[in-house]
Order: structure tokens, then C-alpha cells, then sequence
């Protein structure tokens, strides 16, 4: 049996029925809980008597009306009244009175309240209107008369960046959005602000995530020097790790492989092959890693999993003479990597997602949108990592001396029991860590 309406609610579904001309009355009445044919004689009655018509034929209407709801035209229409302002308020995305505030809610646009008053004041008395809204009359008449504020066109500009970012790079969440809009815009955006930005406009970051297992041979070719401590990492070019990862776009088959700064999260460089299984990618792509590090001295942590390429003898003789050591992840186990890991991530995310790379049809287009990409990854994408700045600012300030010289990578003990299990096991003691058998 379905819930039983009193006239007063009867009335306001009649009103939310007839506002909106695209939706089925069979759908409509499926969501409220009311037969096609009782929602119909409803529609007949108030088209006869109105309100006092639907009342007149509703024989339990004593017994279901609000406590505190007397049986005159009066009371109900002031009832109708604060149900159509509830509407109104919930269509803006704002809470109850009670609940306004910055520290409570997205209710701290004041001037909502006012469009409202403002939109109803067309069928019912301002007075009437601004009791039940709890605002000012005063202040109603001074916002409706007054220009629009500096700090209403500042809020307006924050809403639409925000948006059109979303729009964008969805990906995203509201910190990631307003370390970009500090970065790429000409005005400031808090993290809490972008927060309440993202409630108003009811968005949220989207995700292509999925979780990939796969078992791996064991061959461990070259020792992990890495293990769980990349916290340690105290300098650019000091670990670079590099992986593989597919796109398949349209019809196309495409292996990229990546050589990321761990530091900086920097792209050092990046090579494409249309070829399953081509091997030339990898190649040339440490071939720009060796010229980079020309005129190095530090020794510097090549880091990758065990791939066949990876542990080849034509790829490790391209680093006999440099200073690069290798290390390896081991077999099946790629949190050993989860710098690569996470990047290469977001990388597709972003590249699906927000440059529409699966809208390409032709190499060349494929070949841009990556090269746009790398460009803008590097100088304007913000990385929550290394608090939300660039990568390539991140190296500038590493070269101006912004950071002290912490030597932490040299002290780092390698154990093969993850962090977070070394961390539970210490206790408040935090000596497990020394307890743990050194790799």
C-alpha cells in the first residue's frame, strides 16, 4: 500500500508535476509512491475546488495533517510557501538556517538567500518571505539595489576557474585544483575554499583505477637498493626509476616508456613504440639518461621491475661506463616501484580523461597530445608529492639552495618487511627498524 498524502502535500506534488513538462506522469508517480489513476483524480479535484477541493475529498485528512497545521487556506498556503523555499533551497545546494556558516556547510553565499526571496517574491508578499528565509528586509532591498561586490566577482571568477578545471582534469581533486589555479591564475584559491566550491557545484574527481594482478618469474638479475625507503631520496638525479605502459587508442597499439626523477617527480625523458614488444624505446630512452648525466660524479640508482628488456645485456651495457647502478624490483612485487607505479597511473587518467587521447585517429595526433602533455606535466601540473608545486619549479628551488642538505639516502636501512609493518611492529619504541636484518 502506498504512502497516504495529505491535501497540503497533495498540492505541492500537483505544483512539482506540472513545473516540469519533460518528465512521465508514470515516472512520476513511480518515484512518489502514487498509482497513475489516484495522481489523476488528484489533478481532477484541484482543477475543480483547489485546495479545498482535494481537502474536502480526502476523509482522513484530520488525522494526517502536520501537528500544529490548523484547517484554513491560510495556514496552508503559508505551508506550501516553506515547502517551496525548501525546494528552492535545496535546488542552490544550500542547508538550513541553522546550519549556515563557512565552518558548517556551503550555506555562505548570502546572497542565495536573497535570490530566492527575490524569485518568490513574484507570488507571495517580501515581508512574508524574508520571516521565513531569516533574513533582513533591509538587507534584501540593499543587496538588490546595490552593484555587484569586488568580492562577488572575485567568488564568481573562483566558481567559474573551478569548473572550467573540472571540466578539464577530472581526474583531479579539490587540492590538486587549487594548487593549479595558485599557479596558472591571477588570484589565490584556498584549499577549503575550492573544498566548498566543489560542494556547491556537487562535483567531484572521477578515476579509471583498476587493480592489475599478475604472478611474475622469479629472476632476480640485479639486488632491490631501494625496498621501502624512498622517503630517504634527498636530491634530484639521484634515483630514477622507468617503466612501460600501454595505451590503446582506436586502432592503434601504443608502448610508452618512462624515465621519472624521483625527487622531482620530473619526466626526463620518454620514448614511444607502435610495436608490441619493440625494445628500441627502452634503449634510446637511457641513451638520453647517460647524456644527461654527463659530467656527473654522485653515483645515481637506475630502479625498474623485471622486465626482459630491462634485465637484457644490450640495455645494461649502455651503462658500463656511466655512473648509474642498477637496481630491481622483486618478482611480483610492485610497490617496489610505487613511484612509477602511481605516476603512470595518473598519467593515463589525465591523458584519457582530460586531453582526450582516445579521441586521436591518426599517429601524429597521438604523437602531440603527448608531447603536449610531457610539456605540461613538468612546468604547470601541480604534485601533491612535493606539496603541490611543478616539477620543474620543485628542481629550480632544489638549485637555488631552498633545501637543506639532509644526506638521508646514504643512512637508509634496506629490509624487506614493508614500512607500515615495521611501524606496527615497533610500537612506541621505534627500534624495529634496527632490529630488522639488513639487505
Amino acid at each position: 500500500m502506498g504512502k497516504h498524502y495529505n491535501p497540503l502535500e497533495k498540492e505541492f506534488l500537483i505544483h512539482q508535476y506540472k513545473s516540469n513538462t519533460n518528465i512521465k506522469m508514470k515516472d512520476f508517480c513511480e518515484v512518489h509512491g502514487v498509482s497513475t489513476g489516484a495522481f489523476k483524480h488528484w489533478l481532477s479535484q484541484y482543477k475543480e475546488g483547489g485546495l479545498e477541493g482535494l481537502n474536502r475529498a480526502d476523509a482522513r485528512s484530520p488525522d494526517v495533517l502536520p501537528e500544529g497545521i490548523e484547517r484554513t487556506e491560510e495556514s496552508y498556503k503559508r505551508e506550501i510557501l516553506k515547502l517551496r523555499i525548501e525546494n528552492e533551497r535545496l535546488k542552490k545546494k544550500l542547508y538550513c538556517p541553522d546550519e549556515c556558516g563557512w565552518g558548517k556547510g556551503v550555506h555562505s553565499f548570502k546572497g542565495e538567500d536573497y535570490e530566492i526571496v527575490e524569485l518568490l517574491s513574484r507570488d507571495y508578499p517580501i515581508k512574508d518571505l524574508c520571516l521565513l528565509m531569516g533574513v533582513s528586509r533591509s538587507g534584501f532591498y540593499k543587496w538588490k539595489n546595490r552593484d555587484t561586490s569586488d568580492h562577488r566577482v572575485h567568488r564568481d571568477s573562483i566558481i567559474a576557474a573551478v569548473e572550467q578545471i573540472h571540466k578539464e582534469h577530472a581526474t583531479h581533486d579539490y587540492r590538486w585544483v587549487a594548487a593549479f589555479i595558485r599557479i596558472n591564475y591571477p588570484f589565490d584559491c584556498s584549499d577549503s575554499f575550492a573544498y566548498k566550491v566543489f560542494r556547491f557545484l556537487s562535483i567531484k574527481s572521477e578515476t579509471r583505477h583498476q587493480v592489475h594482478r599478475r604472478p611474475r618469474k622469479e629472476k632476480d638479475k640485479y639486488p632491490n637498493l631501494i625496498y621501502s625507503t624512498w622517503d630517504t631520496v634527498d636530491r634530484p638525479r639521484q634515483v630514477i626509476v622507468s617503466d612501460m605502459t600501454t595505451f590503446h587508442i582506436w586502432y592503434f597499439y601504443i608502448e610508452v616508456t618512462f624515465y621519472f626523477d624521483v625527487f622531482t617527480k620530473q619526466i626526463l625523458t620518454w620514448k614511444m613504440a607502435e610495436r608490441r614488444g619493440a625494445r628500441d624505446q627502452y634503449i634510446e630512452g637511457l641513451k638520453d639518461i647517460v647524456d644527461m648525466l654527463k659530467g656527473c660524479c654522485e653515483p645515481v640508482i637506475l630502479h625498474t621491475d623485471q622486465d626482459s628488456v630491462y634485465a637484457s645485456m644490450a640495455y645494461n651495457e649502455l651503462i658500463q661506463d656511466s655512473v648509474i647502478v642498477r637496481s630491481m624490483s622483486r618478482a611480483g612485487k610492485p610497490t617496489d616501484n610505487p613511484v612509477n607505479e602511481a605516476l603512470n597511473g595518473w598519467i593515463k587518467e589525465e591523458l584519457y580523461m582530460d586531453f582526450k587521447l582516445d579521441a586521436c585517429h591518426r599517429k601524429e595526433e597521438i604523437l602531440a597530445v603527448f608531447t603536449r602533455y610531457v610539456a605540461f606535466y613538468n612546468a604547470q601540473r601541480p604534485c601533491y608529492a612535493i606539496g603541490y608545486d611543478t616539477p620543474d619549479n620543485y628542481y629550480r628551488r632544489f638549485k637555488r639552495g631552498e633545501f637543506p642538505a639532509n644526506d638521508t639516502f646514504k643512512g637508509r636501512i634496506l629490509s624487506e618487511t614493508p614500512k607500515f609493518v615495521q611501524k606496527r611492529k615497533a610500537g612506541p619504541t621505534g627500534v624495529e627498524s634496527r632490529l630488522e636484518g639488513t639487505v
